[in-house]
């Protein structure tokens, strides 16, 4: 009985490797080429129509350059490499999408703003912005909440104005907030979705939202690597294999564990 329970799980777990192992790589590799697929086609014809419209002085400001917005976050990644290649036009689609608004202490040193200035600082803070946030909400709300208590009611705006600059990034802080009874967060969460969540709505309605777009949320935070795309492809593909063998191999042992305990007695 015991050689046959081992047999099972042996099968079992082989099974449930080769069914869903490859999948969920393989799905996520698919949203990621899927995005970059449709960003490139509307680069494409946001830059041919800027060929054929050069007497434009607003390169951002037409359907074709919308369209590449209208990706939403999922293609923030993207963006990003674009801006570090040179492309900086491409930072105002980073903005639009990201939400993000650079306060006084996030300034370099000689900062006089400006578009370009604005993309390269978007460019900068991405990679880290994920990790960066929630350090800087915690502070933020913080000093929010104290500022308020004590009846400094310009000031606090002001901090809860720089807790909406923190952009999109800050969706999951936000989100904590509310649902642990914070309604006065509601208005910023509202802002930046966009307006798809009302500014009087309830912390399930924000919740419900979420749920429905956390995928992109966490599409566009995940580290692309966008700009050596193939070697981590490469990487990813030879985890699951490592990860077959290992699993092959310890229930090898555990089969042939259990079976001999099985015999030993008979002998």
């Amino acid at each position: 009985m015991r050689v046959e329970s081992a047999r099972r799980k042996v099968v079992l777990g082989l099974v449930a490797f080769v069914v869903l192992g490859p999948w969920l790589p393989c799905r996520a590799a698919t949203n990621r080429a899927d995005v970059e697929a449709e960003f490139n086609k509307r680069r494409k014809a946001w830059g041919d129509f800027v060929v054929k419209n050069t007497w434009l002085s607003d390169l951002t400001g037409n359907e074709h350059y919308r369209a590449i917005i209208d990706l939403g976050l999922p293609v923030v990644p993207l963006l990003a490499k674009e801006v570090t290649e040179g492309k900086w036009p491409f930072g105002d689609a980073m903005a639009a999408i990201t939400k993000k608004r650079f306060e006084e202490y996030e300034q370099p040193p000689g900062y006089v703003g400006g578009c370009k200035a604005q993309a390269e600082l978007l460019a900068e803070w991405w990679p880290r912005a994920r990790e960066h946030t929630r350090l800087k909400f915690e502070r933020l709300y913080s000093e929010w909440k104290s500022l308020g208590s004590e009846g400094k009611t310009e000031e606090a705006n002001k901090k809860l104005k720089a807790i909406r600059g923190l952009g999109v990034a800050a969706f999951p802080c936000l989100l904590e907030k509310i649902e642990a009874g914070d309604k006065a967060l509601v208005p910023v969460f509202s802002y930046l979705t966009g307006g798809r969540v009302a500014i009087d709505a309830s912390a399930a309605e924000c919740l419900a939202w979420w749920q429905k777009n956390q995928q992109d949320w966490n599409l566009a935070f995940e580290d692309w690597n966008v700009a050596f795309p193939q070697s981590k492809s490469t990487y990813r593909w030879l985890m699951w294999p490592g990860i077959a063998l290992v699993v092959a191999v310890s229930t090898l042992i555990f089969y042939l564990k259990a079976r001999d305990k099985a015999i030993r007695p008979s002998q």
